[in-house]
């Protein structure tokens, strides 16, 4: 369940299993699907054992998997 309190938004996904590649995808589609104008998302998550950027290393490439767990800022310029 993701939730953005300020904006009004909640997307619930039920799976069958609750495993680390569950886990991953809806990780991967927050940002690729329902966030694609955000900046930075920021992840606020409690502390079960699927939830960990592991997780993303074992379902996508590592090319992938790193692209989701980095965070998107736009560059500071040097003065």
């Amino acid at each position: 369940m993701e939730v953005e309190p300020l904006g009004g938004k909640r997307h619930v996904a039920v799976t069958e299993h609750r495993i680390r590649k569950d886990w991953a995808v809806q990780i991967k589609q927050m940002p690729d699907e329902r966030y694609l104008d955000a900046i930075k998302v920021r992840l606020v998550m409690d502390n079960l054992n699927t939830h960990s950027i592991a997780s993303l290393y074992e379902t996508f490439e590592p090319k992938a998997g790193r692209s989701t767990s980095m965070e998107k800022r736009p560059k500071q310029q040097s003065q």
